[in-house]
């Protein structure tokens, strides 16, 4: 019996992986597409364990300090900060 064939994103996505693991300490991708109606998502990385949870800390920090719509009040607190 043949292991099933390798999905084409993956392989993409960890090609794509290790090409920034030449330039960069750490790399993180999250993709979503849509396929029949469906979302579909997808996250990979590779590098310094140390370097990466800096990356993704970096990067919730920045995710909490952009607005959602230019209409969010800043007093409001009925969305999730990440800090």
């Amino acid at each position: 019996m043949q292991p099933p064939e390798a999905d084409p994103r993956d392989a993409a996505l960890e090609d794509a992986v290790a090409r920034l693991l030449e330039w960069s300490d750490s790399v993180q991708i999250f993709v979503t597409w849509q396929e029949d109606g469906e979302t579909n998502s997808a996250s990979i990385g590779g590098g310094n364990t140390f370097a990466t949870l800096a990356l993704v800390s970096a990067w919730l920090r920045m995710q909490a300090a952009v607005p959602l719509s230019p209409e969010d009040d800043e007093e409001d607190d009925t969305h999730p900060s990440f800090n």
